[in-house]
């Protein structure tokens, strides 16, 4: 089925729907209809030039020793971030619904400030004390070891040759 005001394009298997790729159907009807050039709603951002990564765990602090990828966490996190990306994706044709989504988000993340408190991330040397339980020494000494000879300086005794 077609809607050719604004060349919205339905299909009942679905396939856009579910999993954001078109199916062989619109292809057909999009073909037959002879349109030329392709609908924007059906292009998604990710597969533009001007694309900006979304990546989610690079910014999401996962490198920390206490979150474990198969928590809640993690899960919870991913699927804000895959609906995020489902909200752009869907917003990038509406420029005013856009930009109410992003005063929204910048609303939000000014609130969640005012909230919480960033702690300093412990040193890696104070995090190695914590996991040894040891503290670390102000002073090292390395003492070279006794007897120990050098790689290729030979054997002290020759063997005769039969």
């Amino acid at each position: 089925m077609i809607r050719s005001e604004d060349v919205t394009v339905y299909c009942s298997c679905k396939r856009f729907k579910q999993f954001g790729l078109l199916c062989r159907h619109i292809f057909k009807v999009l073909h037959i209809g002879d349109f030329r050039v392709f609908p924007r709603q059906y292009i998604n951002r990710r597969w533009t030039k001007d694309v900006v990564s979304n990546s989610p765990m690079r910014f999401v602090g996962f490198d920390e020793p206490n979150i474990d990828k198969t928590t809640d966490v993690y899960r919870v996190v991913r699927d804000i971030n895959i609906a995020h990306d489902h909200i752009i994706n869907k917003l990038v044709t509406d420029m005013e619904k856009l930009n109410q989504f992003r005063d929204y988000v910048n609303d939000y993340k000014e609130k969640v400030d005012e909230v919480t408190f960033d702690a300093p991330r412990p040193s890696r040397r104070d995090q190695f004390e914590e996991l040894i339980g040891v503290p670390q020494p102000d002073q090292i000494n390395i003492r070279a070891p006794i007897g120990v000879r050098n790689k290729g300086c030979g054997l002290s005794i020759r063997y005769r040759s039969l």
